[in-house]
């Protein structure tokens, strides 16, 4: 996730996300207003964080453990459209993040 402190739709999201994911904390939370912080992350971070920034926050990345597949999911807006229709779900499956919801609970 990529957020910014203060940021109510950042909350939001978390929020959200707490209600589907196992464990909030396996979800890496990078704050785009850390300049500092952002210049020790790899440049595929960094990417994304600039498209938060150009977008807006929050951006929620979904990133393979080799860093090798990723897949943006959006903003709350887009989050919330995931989570309604099962989208997420499955995207979650596929990177094989933990969740406790069931695609059987939005079909």
């Amino acid at each position: 996730r990529f957020s910014a402190p203060g940021c109510p739709f950042c909350d939001q999201m978390r929020g959200m996300l707490c209600f589907v994911v196992e464990d909030i904390k396996t979800l890496r939370e990078v704050n785009v207003e850390d300049a500092a912080g952002l210049q020790q992350e790899s440049s595929a971070v960094q990417t994304r964080a600039a498209h938060a920034t150009s977008h807006a926050v929050p951006q929620l990345w979904l990133v393979s453990a080799d860093g090798a597949t990723e897949e943006l999911i959006g903003d709350t807006e887009a989050l919330n459209q995931q989570l309604s229709n099962g989208a997420l779900i499955e995207r979650l499956q596929r990177f094989g993040i933990p969740h406790l919801l069931d695609l059987d609970d939005f079909l």
